[in-house]
């Protein structure tokens, strides 16, 4: 009986090898499912409001999110990276009220005329350096709460 397919096993492997293949290490995933900035989310102001990153600075091969928040701890955006391509970009209502816009750049194309260039994402968000990084009022600073 020779079918000229794989064995069933040699399937079974290069199936199981290939979801391997396509998971994010276990730390990348805690980047991303974080429900508020840690203490080293970095800090950007914009019209007297202020706004929390982490991480900081996203490294060339960063796989894992960045992600920024409001002054409440709600998430604002979030930019998934893959070895240090942006894959997605989501915005997210005010109030954790669901994804206002997601922009999904895993086959370099866009789906919606909203979304930011993706060169402007390649290096993620800035922030301020830590060294110049601006005195928050421990009320408005939900890295503190």
């Amino acid at each position: 009986m020779t079918s000229g397919a794989p064995p069933r096993f040699v399937r079974l492997a290069a199936v199981a090898f290939g979801a391997l293949a396509l998971m994010a290490p276990a730390w990348a995933e805690r980047t991303c499912a974080l429900k508020k900035p840690p203490r080293a989310a970095g800090v950007n102001a914009s019209h007297g409001n202020y706004f929390f990153v982490f991480p900081r600075k996203v490294s060339t091969g960063y796989t894992g999110c960045q992600t920024m928040w409001n002054e409440m701890g709600e998430r604002v955006l979030v930019i998934r990276f893959r070895r240090g391509s942006p894959l997605i970009y989501e915005e997210h209502a005010r109030q954790g009220n669901g994804t206002t816009l997601t922009c999904d750049f895993r086959r370099g194309a866009v789906r919606a005329s909203d979304c930011p260039a993706y060169e402007d994402l390649r290096d993620g968000l800035r922030t301020i350096p830590a060294e110049q990084e601006l005195q928050v009022r421990p009320s408005n600073d939900p890295r503190k709460l």
